[in-house]
């Protein structure tokens, strides 16, 4: 059927098979390509971004559930009835993409590319909360405190899986702090495209780790959020220095001269080495290294000509929505 008419009940409940999802259509699309003869002629690269699990609806944009499709047909449907459905829905999605992934593996096999390609899989935030879902349920964020847009380790931490044949270990671990922006280096890097060459930015190479090298710990990883879970009506931001973890969450700044949002004595500061669920505060005993955190809050801070959670001012005290300043 036509997907501009799709809704749950024309969709056909509760496998949604009256629809087309994008899920399938990128996937088949990636297979395609990989089996394209011309991947057998230079080197490629591919970007598959998912979207589901992710809180949804069907036709429009409510967010009541984890929608995904063919959910009586996994194995899931079992607990019809005794699970959430959003749950259930959520183990479906989840499960669904685990066999996108094994399908393209498939094909990199079946291309004869398997041996000689590089993939990475990650998660670009911690566990759904929303929905309808809990992430306590599948206690999915594990020993970690806090769920997708916390500022806590369980908001943002998530692991990163990366094969490459006779050249990665299998089953080998590493600590390497690795964030999103450290993977166009990190490509770069392996393609052999001279690093000095990229536009600016903040990625650090991770190839000497995943050839299972010596390579020194960054010195910082610093993000900063709009709206976190610890303060929905703020903004916050957060750097990991080793083990060390500091949050600095406060109201929406007006303007540059508003960051850091929080003080010394509001500032948050966690020890991941002893503490990695962060339920016990330390900055009054380290002044010290909440400084030197709340200092580096200030210089890497960007505000993008005064753009705060989706605004910027326009002199006045007025917020113009980011998208209408950009057009």
């Amino acid at each position: 059927m036509n997907n501009m008419d799709a809704s749950m009940n024309n969709c056909g409940e509760p496998d949604y098979d009256k629809c087309t999802w994008v899920g399938d259509l990128w996937t088949q699309y990636s297979i395609d390509y990989i089996k394209n003869p011309a991947r057998q002629n230079k080197p490629f690269y591919l970007f598959v971004s998912y979207t589901t699990p992710h809180s949804g609806s069907v036709g429009n944009n409510n967010e009541v559930d984890v929608p995904v499709p063919r959910v009586s047909k996994g194995p899931y449907w079992q607990f019809n009835g005794t699970w959430p459905k959003p749950e259930m829905d959520y183990a479906q999605a989840t499960t669904q993409i685990d066999t996108f992934v094994g399908e393209i593996f498939d094909a990199l096999k079946e291309a004869n590319l398997d041996d000689n390609t590089v993939v990475f899989y990650a998660s670009d935030n911690g566990a759904n909360n929303e929905g309808g879902a809990n992430y306590k349920f599948f206690a999915s964020s594990g020993y970690l405190s806090g769920y997708k847009r916390s500022l806590k380790e369980g908001g943002h931490r998530t692991g990163t899986l990366v094969r490459w044949p006779g050249k990665i270990k299998p089953g080998s671990v590493s600590d390497y702090q690795f964030t999103f922006y450290d993977f166009m280096a990190t490509a770069a890097d392996i393609a052999g495209i001279n690093l000095n060459t990229l536009p600016t930015n903040d990625g650090i190479s991770m190839l000497p780790t995943l050839l299972g090298q010596t390579q020194s710990q960054k010195e910082w990883v610093y993000h900063e959020y709009c709206q976190p879970n610890e303060q929905k009506n703020g903004w916050g931001q957060a750097v990991r220095m080793g083990n060390y973890t500091g949050l600095c969450i406060g109201n929406d700044p007006k303007n540059i001269t508003d960051i850091p949002v929080c003080t010394v004595d509001t500032f948050e500061l966690y020890d991941l080495t002893t503490d990695i669920g962060q339920t016990n505060d330390i900055s009054s005993n380290n002044i010290d290294i909440v400084n030197k955190m709340m200092d580096l809050m200030v210089t890497q801070h960007n505000n993008n000509g005064g753009i705060y959670c989706g605004y910027a001012n326009d002199g006045s005290g007025n917020k113009i929505p980011y998208h209408i300043l950009m057009s």
